[in-house]
Order: structure tokens, then sequence, then C-alpha cells
């Protein structure tokens, strides 16, 4: 008898011990979210962006350090041109030849392309995200296009396969209209979305094609055609001033203001997404700066 409630007691002392023992753990945790939730306050606390919209990802964690407007849809401006080198490099070899051609010269801007000049695909896509060639971009959507037979379907081929994969990536905000991103007549957006879907298509382009975003981290470089080497400039302009930059690319229309997104390394291994969405020319790179620095000190604090 004295044994069973020995036993007896020992169970319920036990079922005591792990009751106390979880709802402490869940006290520590509770209490370390609320850290971390009070750091990230802290750290992006007082803080005016011009941006109408900014979202800072910790793509490591999957975890978003700030976010001002998210979902909101925006104009995308050159932006866009992520889609389109995600989906080209999707659906072509890398070694693909893209011709220039008359027609894609004809697009806004000059970035030193000329008509009848040969690339692979690859150093296109370099190029055209790099120096925010509409040229560049007009080639690689008119090469594909002119691969359909159907003549009805040609014109409109590449955007819908970009409109496809935002779908396949559930970027619910977003829409494309042409593969450059310029705006279109009568106030039209060339594409728009949000800063979170713009983040997410980054996130996708860091994972499968990491190293053709590399070229988009250098202030100055050069790029071969088959034809010539072209020594081009970031429009990125601070792309030298970031430390651990891994990928950058902006955007600027009247319709968009300024647009800019990079990637950069904030530790080992430990990859941060920073957008910014409808800023002003120069805004959106003082915008950039900004959440770069605070999220350096969320960082260090812990976050």
């Amino acid at each position: 008898m004295e044994y069973r409630k020995t036993l007896i007691s020992v169970f319920v002392l036990f079922v005591i011990i792990t009751l106390l023992n979880n709802a402490n753990e869940k006290n520590i945790l509770k209490k370390q979210a609320l850290k971390e939730k009070d750091w990230a306050t802290l750290s992006f606390a007082e803080m005016t962006l011009n941006a109408k919209a900014a979202y800072v990802y910790d793509l490591g964690r999957g975890k978003v350090l700030y976010e001002k407007n998210a979902d909101e849809i925006l104009p995308l401006a050159s932006l866009a041109k992520l889609m389109t080198a995600y989906v080209a490099l999707k659906e072509a070899p890398r070694g693909t030849f893209i011709t220039i051609n008359k027609e894609s010269i004809k697009e806004e801007g000059d970035t030193g392309l000329y008509p009848g000049e040969k690339w692979i695909l690859k150093k296109l896509v370099e190029f055209t995200l790099t120096t925010s060639s509409n040229d560049g971009a007009a080639a690689i959507a008119r090469t594909f296009n002119e691969q359909k037979e159907a003549t009805t379907t040609k014109e409109n081929f590449f955007v819908n396969k970009m409109n496809q994969e935002a779908a396949a990536l559930e970027l619910l905000n977003t829409h494309f209209s042409n593969e450059t991103g310029l705006d279109e007549p009568n106030s039209v957006p060339g594409a728009y979305g949000s800063a979170k879907d713009i983040t997410m298509l980054l996130s996708q382009f860091l994972k499968k094609y990491p190293e053709l975003l590399e070229a988009t981290a250098h202030a100055l470089n050069t790029i071969n055609s088959e034809n010539k080497p072209h020594n081009i400039e970031n429009t990125n302009k601070e792309a030298a001033k970031i430390p651990g930059l891994m990928a950058s690319k902006t955007g600027f229309t009247d319709l968009a203001g300024g647009n800019l997104i990079i990637a950069f390394d904030a530790g080992i291994g430990q990859p941060i997404i920073v957008t910014v969405l409808g800023s002003t020319r120069e805004g959106r790179f003082s915008d950039a700066e900004e959440l770069i620095l605070r999220t350096r000190e969320a960082i260090l604090r812990g976050l």
C-alpha cells in the first residue's frame, strides 16, 4: 500500500515538474519573441523614408525585419527586368544566342548595344540587369517571341510567360505589360507589384541563379558580347559603398519614381534583401542606405 502511494506521489510530482518546465519554456520563448520585437522596433524607430513602400527580409531565416506598406501595389519600373531575366533563364539554355535587332534599339535609352550584335543569353542578362538596358530586355523578349509559329501570339508570348511565372510564384500583386518596365501610353505602368512581391522574386532568383546576379554587385565591369567588350557602369551608383553586396537592381520612371532592390550579406551566410518602391531618383539610395544601417544595428542587438 505504501509502495503504491509512493509511486502515485512520484508520478504526480513528475507531472507537476513537467508542467512547470513547459510553462517556463513557453515564458522564455515568449520573452525572447517580445525581446526580438522590441529590438526590431527600436532599430527601425523614428526613421523617415522617401519611399512609399519598403521591405527588409532575412532570406536565410525567412524572417521579415521591417515593412512599410509591403503589399501596396506600385509601379515597378525596371525592377520588372528581374522577371525578364528569370523567365529567359528558365525557358532557354544560358548559351542561347540573342541578336540585337533594329526594333530592340528603338527602346528608350542607349546602353551601347547596336543592331546585329550577338550575345549569349547569360552575358546579355548580366549586361541588361547591371545597366538596366531596355534594348537588352527587348532583344531577349523578341527572340522568344519570334520562336512562336502562331503570329497571333507572337507579340505577347514572352510577357505572358512573365505573368504566368508571377502566378506560379504566388506574386499575387504583380503584373507585367511589357518586358522593360517602361511606362505605357495613357499613364499605364509597364509593370506593377508590391515591395513584398518583388522581394520574393529576388529571393527565388538568388536561390536558382545567384551567379547571374554577381555582375550587378560591381560598380564597374566589363562584359563581352560575341563582337566586342562593353565597359559598363552599374545604375546603382552606391554599389561600391555597400559591404557584402550580392545583387542590386534599380528602377525609375515618371509613374514609379525611384525604386531599388538590393541583397547583401550581413554576416557569414546571412543574406538580407532590402526593397524600396515609390521613392525619388536620389532618395531611393538614401532610403536603402538607412535601411541597411538599421538592419545591421538590429542584427548586432541579436535580432
